[in-house]
């Protein structure tokens, strides 16, 4: 968190969330010793920017007071997202961003993810599901055996990704389109 890191965890709700408290309570838990002298956010500030946050990603909850643990996993993972914001990263990593969520919110999220880095955040994510890599990426780093099998730019195919991971390298390829889904992310 001091360097400007914020990691996004896959398992959000064994790692990431404290499902026994608030939905503001867990966005302005890692902010809690920013902000003043004493290492506290003055409450009305904390909750203000926490609130703020929230709404600008479309939480949806009766109120923010309510338990994070009766959200769904979308809005789960939006209230990791803020609580993350709230820290002011230079760096955000998403472990496999959209597990478990349905496809409403998978899509609300790729377009915060993709919103974040047209804003200049670096954005860098980690995901098994080769659709959502290739839609949010401007390159795909392929690890195999520990190390780097390769890197392809945007527009790559499933195909390509899959001959490097499995340790083939790809072919060449005019036909590659530079109209992905994502951006600069």
């Amino acid at each position: 968190m001091d360097a400007g890191v914020a990691l996004l965890t896959e398992d959000r709700k064994v790692l990431g969330l404290l499902p026994e408290l608030s939905i503001r309570e867990n966005v302005t838990i890692a902010s809690l010793r920013t902000g003043s002298r004493k290492g506290l956010l003055p409450r009305r500030s904390q909750i203000s920017e926490a609130d703020a946050l929230l709404d600008s990603l479309r939480i949806r909850a009766g109120s923010y007071d309510q338990p994070v643990s009766s959200l769904s996993g979308g809005n789960q993972q939006k209230v990791l997202l803020a609580r993350w914001l709230l820290t002011k990263p230079k760096v955000i990593m998403f472990d496999e961003p959209t597990k478990g969520i349905d496809i409403g919110a998978k899509g609300e999220l790729y377009d915060v993810i993709n919103g974040l880095a047209r804003q200049g955040l670096a954005v860098v994510v980690v995901s098994s599901y080769l659709p959502e890599l290739l839609g949010l990426a401007d390159r795909v780093v392929v690890l195999r055996e520990d190390a780097i099998a390769g890197e392809l730019p945007r527009g790559a195919s499933e195909e390509d990704v899959l001959q490097l991971a499995s340790g083939v390298t790809p072919s060449p390829r005019n036909d590659r389109s530079d109209n992905a889904v994502g951006q600069n992310t």
